[in-house]
């Protein structure tokens, strides 16, 4: 009964320590928030009222972060993403900042109105290939909405967890546009062709079908989520005193290692036969 006790006792101080006062980047908007628990971050995508879309300075704020949490030495061992609210982890790029650059271009015919989209986009993908190559295990939490840019933001990761609410998509052919942020390297690699007919259709999966497709290497139900929470910030603070290479951050996000510390069901991710999963550094997504 008292080690019972203990452990329940350790576990809400776990949960609480992952959500102290989350440290404001992005000042203006406010769109990402991040907490610094010891070795390791939480990085909180915050636009809540436009399903937490992915704008032009959410990419410029995240891209030095993933960038300087590589570096050899460097005391991140584990980083940890989520959406803010019960909507969307990201339900894409942001549609109407890419519109009005379109719409600004048409009504001018001056080139310069596009060169803000095209640093968006050029700044999204080499946000997505850091997160591809990253050495640091990146695990996103895939609550409600996941399209477009949100899929960018995940897929590359070694650890995604799908939901009970969890909704995946690439609807960009609905658009007139192509799966982009990596879509034409994951969905290839989906098994029996199923990642074809997601990048022609736009058609949505939900909960433990985002597993079984090979999106997610997980699906943890929504009221295990803070129990996973805390049991990932007892992972980071366990490598305290370890190399800094992919190899030794391996006991953490190895998916069968995982399941059985929560006690939830797993697969091996089927895209490319695990290379989403395990990529080592020098491999683009």
């Amino acid at each position: 009964m008292r080690a019972a006790s203990a452990s329940r006792a350790a576990s809400r101080t776990l949960r609480s320590s992952l959500r102290p006062s989350l440290r404001r980047y992005c000042t203006e908007t406010d769109a990402i928030l991040m907490a610094a628990p010891p070795r390791m971050r939480v990085v909180d995508l915050h636009r809540p009222d436009a399903l937490n879309a992915l704008n032009s300075e959410m990419v410029a704020t995240l891209l030095p972060l993933f960038q300087d949490w590589q570096q050899v030495g460097g005391d991140v061992k584990l980083v940890v993403m989520r959406g803010a609210g019960d909507r969307a982890f990201c339900a894409g790029g942001d549609i109407r900042f890419l519109h009005e650059c379109a719409s600004g271009y048409a009504a001018t015919g001056d080139p310069a109105a596009l060169s803000p989209a095209h640093e968006f986009f050029r700044a999204e993908y080499t946000l997505n290939n850091v997160l591809g190559t990253s050495r640091v295990p990146v695990v996103s939490i895939l609550g409600g909405i996941v399209m477009g840019g949100g899929v960018g933001l995940s897929v590359h990761g070694q650890v995604r967890i799908a939901t009970d609410s969890t909704i995946f998509a690439m609807p960009e052919t609905g658009i007139g546009f192509f799966p982009d942020v990596g879509g034409s390297y994951f969905l290839p690699r989906l098994p029996a062709h199923l990642g074809f007919f997601l990048g022609l259709t736009g058609t949505r999966l939900r909960g433990r079908d985002v597993l079984t497709a090979g999106v997610a290497t997980h699906f943890v139900p929504l009221a295990r989520i803070e129990a996973l929470e805390a049991l990932l910030l007892e992972m980071a603070a366990s490598t305290s005193g370890k190399a800094y290479t992919l190899e030794s951050n391996q006991d953490f996000v190895d998916p069968e290692v995982l399941a059985r510390a929560i006690g939830a069901p797993s697969t091996r991710p089927s895209c490319a036969e695990q290379d989403v999963s395990r990529r080592r550094p020098g491999r683009a997504p």
